[in-house]
């Protein structure tokens, strides 16, 4: 079971959100009184607000001028988020490859799912249907595919 494979078109709510509230929102989430460096990462406004050293944290289009992709992929320990020394591990590689996707693509918010009103995803076309019955079963396979999983 290798590495779970970056959707080809990163979703907010789906991929990123969840990363961001685990990882990030603790130090620069809602809670006015912990946030640190005056980053809030838990609003559009808040991201892409310029930082006391100039940069964003997300340059939408742009990761390389991104803060956010430049600390979560520093080798600098120092530098790196989150940080080490309050016991956070370092962001896996495929989460650190799911940010940085988000912003080339656009850096695109959403508003939280639980505000949005359902609708019916498309089925995905999975050229071989062999093992799918019905739009659920595709459903089910896309997922299983996206995350480097299969049947057998």
């Amino acid at each position: 079971m290798g590495e779970p494979r970056v959707a080809d078109r990163v979703d907010y709510n789906d991929h990123v959100r969840p990363i961001l509230s685990d990882r990030c929102y603790s130090c620069h989430g809602p809670d006015e009184g912990q946030r640190q460096a005056g980053l809030r990462l838990d609003t559009e406004s808040g991201a892409i607000t310029q930082l006391a050293s100039g940069r964003r944290a997300v340059a939408a289009g742009e990761p390389d001028a991104s803060e956010l992709v430049a600390r979560i992929s520093s080798d600098d320990p120092g530098k790196r988020m989150p940080p080490a020394y309050m016991g956070h591990a370092a962001l896996p590689t495929h989460e650190i490859s799911v940010l940085r996707r988000w912003i080339e693509q656009g850096a695109e918010w959403e508003r939280h799912w639980a505000f949005v009103p359902p609708r019916r995803p498309d089925e995905p076309d999975l050229g071989n249907r062999d093992p799918a019955r019905n739009a659920i079963d595709s459903l089910v396979l896309r997922k299983l595919a996206d995350e480097g999983l299969d049947l057998a």
